[in-house]
């Protein structure tokens, strides 16, 4: 998002006006949107439907009921919003602001625009950004600069064996990444070779390059990771700015080795000053500090030359004679490190490469068919190829080296353009009465098999790092900035939780996302067994679990504690689904056909009782589907209609009695 509005901002700053970009939190700090003119606005919706962080502060103020209906009269926009169509409150945050916008008497100078980060952002993106300039132009009379044409040369990929000088040079000292063949389909359009009306296109427009502006230079000096402070102690968004150092004490493999996805846990020690450092509720997170594997960033280094001088000091600037308007270094890049530091801690190397750094590599690529495939990617005319070949796939920067290998860029372009390595959050999955300095985590590994221009086999960034991990070693977590999906807990047997002893509590938890709820109903059995086994939360209370896997048999895990729950009177229905069960039985496949088997319960649950839903896991359809199947549960009195049940569930979203923490 802040990318999307960096490029808008450095288009006008580079045809002569003086744009200024905010963070939108920083409303009446740093601007005030009713005195502003013209306001082009990029936003996105979180999950469970609210603002990013660093436009909260914003929505609640833009949103306040006493501001008058012409307090933006004198003030017109352009808005563009991000999203996930795999989720139920898709767009949600844009079209709030949107309709807000309205409400106060601001005036649109184009349509909203909606992109969708499931079949990818640029396919809406660039054309509304396109239309902007369209507008903003004409109203400015700035000329558009002409976007460079390009014409056809043929390139003569094949499957060919690495050079040795690529991947074969790996020592104990400077282990690298390994790829016998390069591979692709002969014939066909693939990442290296698009269809022919794209190739044999004499006129394609492709964007101007990324301006440069770090310059960087390294010494004699040596210096460790010891003597760096991590990503420069930037904040990061949605975390606390706050590292905690803590032990690994226990690893364990939960599902059977041959579950298509295996799950396991890991639990940590906060030590001594656990009582300083932890103070999270159920449905709370903390955040894994991770790093890239070795093996890629030495070859990412060799790539650039610069492999022999990675653990020497590294001193980054600005280019003096930089063209980039307002060029400052990412607050997140320490001016003293080291490039082994730097693209292991700092820089995502994983993420797929944006349009902006494809462009620059089709500079540093000597072979002219390999660069005019770069440049098909970038070019308009080449989006989808970009979404198909390039996002879609998600490919790495290794993979791309790899599937043009006459590329060798310059490492201070990679340090601009390459995004920042995000820690990864994990939900708390434990709660022990007796020795409350430690928490486990759950986590999934995934492997991504070679294809769709994968040149290797990996796993996820961070848990395939945790899955390396042992006991007695040291990580690093920050904790995440307290959200609305926090499960309320009794705080003694005597005192009832925000009426949940009338209202009731609805989990749903498929795949990883139980984690929380094994947090919070541990956190109940504490309480019940210091209750005597009573239901704390009265003898009317109910509280369901809808947790689903593959194969319970294969990929069901922590099952003996959901069912330990029930006996402990802090779960009152458990509904166990498996989609691809090796035996068939009768279970359901999936948490909404759950939903289905009690939908006599949780039509009541919802319109009698006002009980609290709570949704986590995997946003892949997940979201949507149950949100959809709650809809269907309140039409099938026959009497609500569809509208009818959407509101229904928007208005509890609103009162925090339907929450989600899901991910894709």
């Amino acid at each position: 998002m802040a990318s999307i509005a960096q490029q808008i901002f450095d288009y006008y700053c580079e045809h002569g006006l003086t744009p200024r970009l905010h963070i939108l939190d920083k409303s009446e700090k740093e601007f005030h949107i009713e005195n502003e003119p013209l306001v082009v606005i990029v936003i996105s919706s979180t999950g469970d439907g609210d603002p990013p962080e660093n436009a909260s502060r914003f929505m609640r103020r833009i949103c306040r009921k006493t501001l008058p209906a012409d307090f933006l009269a004198n003030t017109r926009f352009a808005l563009l919003g991000l999203g996930d169509s795999n989720y139920s409150t898709y767009q949600g945050v844009p079209k709030k602001l949107e309709k807000q916008l309205l409400a106060l008497g601001a005036k649109s100078i184009l349509k909203r625009g909606e992109a969708d980060d499931q079949v990818g952002l640029e396919l809406v993106v660039e054309p509304w950004i396109k239309l902007l300039h369209d507008v903003i132009n004409a109203e400015f009379g700035i000329a558009e600069r002409e976007e460079s044409t390009v014409s056809p040369v043929v390139a003569k990929h094949q499957q060919k064996p690495m050079d040795s000088s690529s991947s074969e040079d790996g020592t104990d000292d400077h282990p690298m990444l390994r790829v016998a063949t390069i591979q692709f389909p002969e014939e066909g359009p693939c990442l290296i070779r698009g269809y022919e009306d794209l190739s044999s296109n004499e006129n394609l427009k492709v964007p101007a390059m990324p301006v440069n502006y770090i310059v960087s230079a390294v010494t004699h000096e040596r210096i460790t990771d010891e003597e760096i402070v991590w990503q420069n102690n930037a904040a990061v968004p949605g975390m606390e700015n706050v590292t905690i150092e803590a032990r690994i004490v226990g690893t364990n493999l939960l599902t059977e080795p041959t579950a298509s996805k295996p799950k396991c846990d890991i639990t940590l020690d906060l030590g001594k000053d656990w009582e300083d450092k932890l103070n999270y509720e159920a449905g709370d997170a903390y955040y894994f500090i991770a790093q890239n594997p070795v093996e890629e960033v030495n070859f990412v280094l060799k790539k650039c030359g610069v492999l022999e001088l990675a653990d020497q000091v590294l001193n980054i600037g600005l280019d003096t004679k930089t063209e980039k308007k307002r060029a400052a270094l990412p607050p997140y890049i320490p001016a003293k490190c080291s490039l082994r530091n730097l693209f292991t801690y700092c820089l995502d190397i994983r993420r797929a490469p944006g349009r902006p750094l494809l462009r620059v590599l089709a500079e540093c690529t000597q072979d002219e068919g390999e660069r005019r495939r770069l440049l098909e990617l970038v070019s308009v005319q080449g989006a989808q190829d970009f979404n198909n070949y390039v996002r879609g796939p998600n490919i790495s920067l290794c993979d791309l080296l790899l599937a043009f290998p006459s590329c060798v860029p310059e490492a201070d372009r990679l340090i601009e353009l390459l995004p920042r390595l995000m820690p990864r959050p994990y939900s708390v999955a434990s709660y022990d009465a007796f020795k409350k300095r430690r928490i486990t985590f759950v986590y999934s590994l995934m492997t991504f098999d070679v294809q769709s221009g994968r040149q290797y086999e990996r796993r996820g960034l961070c848990s395939d790092w945790m899955s390396t991990l042992k006991v007695g070693d040291i990580v690093k977590i920050k904790p995440q900035v307290p959200t609305r999906f926090r499960i309320p807990v009794c705080r003694d047997v005597h005192t009832p939780c925000e009426n949940l002893e009338r209202q009731g509590i609805l989990m749903i938890g498929p795949g990883t996302g139980v984690a929380p709820f094994i947090s919070f109903l541990e956190k109940c059995g504490a309480f019940s067994c210091s209750g005597g086994g009573r239901n704390i939360y009265g003898d009317d209370n109910r509280s369901l679990l809808f947790f689903g896997c593959r194969d319970l048999q294969v990929d069901g895990f922590y099952i003996r504690k959901m069912q330990d729950f029930l006996q402990q009177k802090v779960l009152t229905d458990l509904v166990l689904c498996e989609s691809q069960p090796a035996i068939y039985n009768e279970r359901p496949r999936y948490v909404q056909e759950g939903l289905w088997v009690r939908k006599a319960f949780v039509y009541d649950f919802i319109t009698k009782r006002q009980g609290r839903i709570f949704v986590c896991g995997d946003a892949l359809g997940m979201s949507k589907d149950v949100f959809d199947c709650f809809v269907g549960i309140l039409m099938s009195d026959e009497t609500t209609t569809k509208e009818e049940a959407t509101k229904i569930l928007m208005e509890m979203k609103a009162a925090n009695c339907y929450i989600e923490d899901v991910w894709s």
